[in-house]
């Protein structure tokens, strides 16, 4: 669809018209992907578009579009004059039916933007009553002369109270066991060196931090850094040299399990790289549930130590007594405590977010990828819905349309390939305009289709296994029949896609038209 004129969408609620004047290209982004979505759903819409024309099934695929919608945006952030009063996924109603009224007429959508506000606004107060301690309402106050140097049972005491105090239900037990002193236990497992290092604030140099101990051999559980140049990784293991050797510095492994870490790892030319063990964590003889519990304690304490978490995370497990690094360059994104996690909290999750707004390019760009990647995740969940429905027959009106020839046509779109039902097709069914039939694509795995669509395909044209059936409620079924090249090429790319080949490689093989 052609880029829109905004205006007319930001019309209907003040919020829109604020997010439109205020934050144009992400009011644009929202806008635009909603008429995506709604275009590729619009397809099986009677050509009125009136939603009081949908058939049962074409109802059920406009809520499974949405669904799919909400699902792509959910994590998108809003600007902070925006955010600051409502929800993402509010907002995103709002430019639904903004959008559904404008493109797709339904009057009734008016007084559901009332709706929207008054649903949504009243969940997000549940929401905030059921988790008032989120991370934007833990921050702690900070001091105005912060302390460079500290020692790590500072930071130790802090976490340990703050996860008391807001983890209960799943560190309690163990923080709260009388038989076991979890401060005592950790501090006397951390590396020798590492407990007078912070005497001065974080170290930074390359120097000092080799003195910690490099032999990354071990197969014990412990807690290790990564050093790339100026950034930071931390991260926990349960056999330190199968996590090291074989995972992270497996190239195979770290294309298959994108992340910052990796990420940032391949980006440096020449990168200053070597680890560091920072713990070896005994926890072979607790019982299961206490092992990745304190594995998360240990591994959350080192991020802290060396601020390798986004801000925000700092402002709520830091102490506020301790100053921070004038520059984070740390790539632990998720906190470490939800590993494993099993039971809802406000602040579980990996907030990529955060890295929008960094002044490190290559973390910006990592978000921006990270994005993309999800977006296309989504999109291709979305479009294999679509397509296994027309491998399982869809629903169509056949709602005739005038033409200066005077003779009267509806079009069936099925992705690429677009199809004028006629008269002749309508005797054929034995119907009439107005009735409804199912049309269904059949693709033959290997040999031609006796009864294919495409009826100028050529030798080697996936479109020789294609056909498409239109069937009445009677039962009465039909192929449809169309001529020309062009007709070919578009019947390869929907083979294409029915089968699942990405759109570079379709477009690769030559003779398709999308």
């Amino acid at each position: 669809m052609a880029s829109p004129n905004l205006d007319r969408y930001s019309k209907d609620h003040e919020v829109l018209r604020i997010m439109h004047e205020c934050s144009p290209t992400t009011f644009r982004f929202f806008v635009n992907r909603m008429r995506d979505h709604l275009d590729d759903y619009n397809i099986t819409l009677p050509s009125s578009r009136r939603i009081t024309d949908e058939t049962e099934s074409q109802m059920e695929e406009r809520e499974a579009t949405l669904h799919d919608y909400m699902e792509l945006l959910d994590n998108e952030s809003l600007p902070p004059h925006v955010d600051t009063f409502y929800s993402v996924r509010f907002f995103q109603n709002l430019v639904l039916c903004a959008v559904w009224h404008n493109d797709f007429y339904n009057p009734a959508l008016r007084s559901t933007i009332l709706a929207a506000e008054n649903h949504f606004m009243g969940k997000m107060k549940q929401k905030r009553k059921y988790n008032g301690a989120s991370l934007a309402n833990r921050k702690r106050a900070r001091v105005e002369n912060p302390s460079i140097g500290f020692t790590p049972e500072i930071v130790l005491d802090c976490l340990l109270s703050t996860l008391n105090e807001y983890h209960s239900s799943r560190y309690g037990p163990l923080l709260n066991d009388p038989d076991f002193n979890v401060k005592e236990f950790v501090v006397s497992n951390l590396a020798p060196e590492l407990i007078n290092m912070f005497g001065s604030g974080v170290p930074g140099d390359h120097q000092t931090l080799r003195r910690l101990g490099q032999d990354m051999s071990t197969s014990q559980p412990a807690i290790y850094m990564h050093i790339l140049n100026e950034y930071r990784y931390i991260g926990q293991a349960r056999d330190l040299s199968v996590r090291v050797h074989r995972q992270h510095e497996s190239k195979l492994y770290r294309s298959q399990n994108p992340c910052l870490h990796y990420y940032v790892w391949k980006q440096l030319e020449a990168p200053v790289d070597f680890w560091i063990l920072l713990a070896q964590v005994p926890i072979l003889h607790f019982k299961a549930d206490y092992r990745g519990l304190l594995l998360n304690i240990f591994e959350m304490l080192c991020a802290l130590l060396f601020q390798t978490l986004p801000n925000d995370a700092l402002d709520v497990y830091l102490d506020p007594t301790i100053a921070r690094q004038s520059v984070t360059r740390g790539l632990n994104v998720g906190l470490p405590i939800h590993q494993g996690h099993t039971v809802e909290d406000s602040d579980v999750g990996t907030p990529i977010h955060y890295l929008r707004d960094s002044i490190d390019p290559l973390l910006r760009s990592y978000y921006e990828n990270a994005r993309q990647r999800q977006t296309n995740t989504c999109i291709k969940t979305r479009l294999h819905k679509t397509l296994q429905k027309f491998l399982e027959g869809v629903e169509i009106t056949v709602k005739p349309g005038e033409y200066k020839d005077g003779r009267k046509r509806s079009w069936l779109n099925i992705r690429s390939v677009r199809i004028a039902l006629t008269q002749r097709h309508l005797d054929g069914l034995g119907i009439d305009w107005g009735d409804t039939i199912i049309a269904r694509c059949e693709v033959n795995p290997i040999s031609a289709h006796e009864r294919l669509y495409a009826a100028d395909a050529v030798t080697g044209d996936a479109a020789n296994r294609l056909a498409i059936i239109c069937t009445s409620r009677a039962g009465q079924e039909i192929y449809i029949r169309s001529e020309g090249d062009n007709a070919a090429q578009r019947a390869n790319a929907l083979v294409d896609e029915l089968e699942g080949v990405s759109r570079e490689e379709s477009l690769a093989r030559g003779r398709r038209v999308f």
